[in-house]
């Protein structure tokens, strides 16, 4: 008799005071404005620093083009160590895993498009039998294939980064070669002039029939198939994440060499 008592009174008290609601989902908007400081004290926490010595640099909300979902991202400098760390975090504050999210908008993107971008699929409907489309045809990287960054480098005289650089920058033109290696041959077999192959991305530019593409997204090295586009690069956030602009101030920018 005392437990069922003890229930009614429990149930009663949920009844009058009601259940604890779910905390509500931020929007884009409130991410922006609230998860700097969020992520500033779990960065700080995990570097066991003062948060107010974290430099933040641009505060971002990425948002996904096929799932819809999205996240905040802050990159900061810990000035003493040198170190640049950043955490996502999601629409209700805590560490997101990005990688899951990149996992799901590939299979999204393939089981809407396959292999081949939207707009290329716009662009080869519309292509006569013999007409060509200049397209990126990206690669997969094998598992263990991929070049370890290694740690920071420290403190280094200019001879030795320069040292290392040319080192990584051999094993990654090396392993982008082993990637590309069978692609190409493949091309040059169909008559295909490539005009751009990467040195350090896994991608080889040319220009293919409607056929062709079709034909080529069949290989299982493939990952993905876009139309061949022209980017620019934007480095406002590289530039303070790299320091470069102490470089800068004292007039050094690159021109002239």
């Amino acid at each position: 008799m005392k437990k069922s008592t003890s229930f009614l009174s429990l149930l009663v008290l949920l009844l009058v005071v009601g259940c604890p609601e779910k905390p509500r989902d931020l929007t884009p908007e409130e991410l922006l404005q609230q998860g700097l400081e969020s992520a500033r004290q779990i960065i700080a926490k995990d570097l066991n620093v003062d948060p107010q010595s974290l430099v933040a640099i641009e505060p971002v909300v990425v948002t996904a083009p096929l799932s819809g979902e999205y996240f905040f991202e802050e990159k900061f400098l810990e000035p003493k160590s040198g170190k640049v760390v950043s955490v996502p975090l999601g629409r209700n504050m805590q560490r997101y895993n990005v990688r899951q999210l990149v996992d799901r908008e590939r299979r999204l993107f393939q089981d809407r498009s396959g292999k081949l971008e939207p707009s290329l699929q716009d662009s080869i409907a519309r292509l006569g039998p013999m007409e060509r489309v200049r397209v990126a045809i990206w690669l997969q990287i094998p598992d263990g294939l991929s070049p370890d960054r290694g740690k920071r480098l420290g403190d280094r005289t200019p001879e030795e980064l320069k040292s290392i650089l040319k080192r990584r920058l051999q094993v990654l033109e090396q392993m982008n070669l082993t990637v590309q290696d069978s692609l190409v041959s493949d091309l040059r077999l169909r008559d295909v002039r490539i005009s751009y192959q990467s040195k350090y991305a896994p991608v080889v530019f040319c220009e293919l029939t409607a056929e062709q593409i079709k034909s080529i997204a069949q290989r299982q090295d493939v990952l993905q198939i876009n139309l061949g586009r022209t980017y620019e690069e934007e480095h406002d956030s590289a530039i303070p994440t790299l320091r470069a602009n102490n470089v800068q101030s004292r007039g050094i920018n690159g021109s002239g060499c």
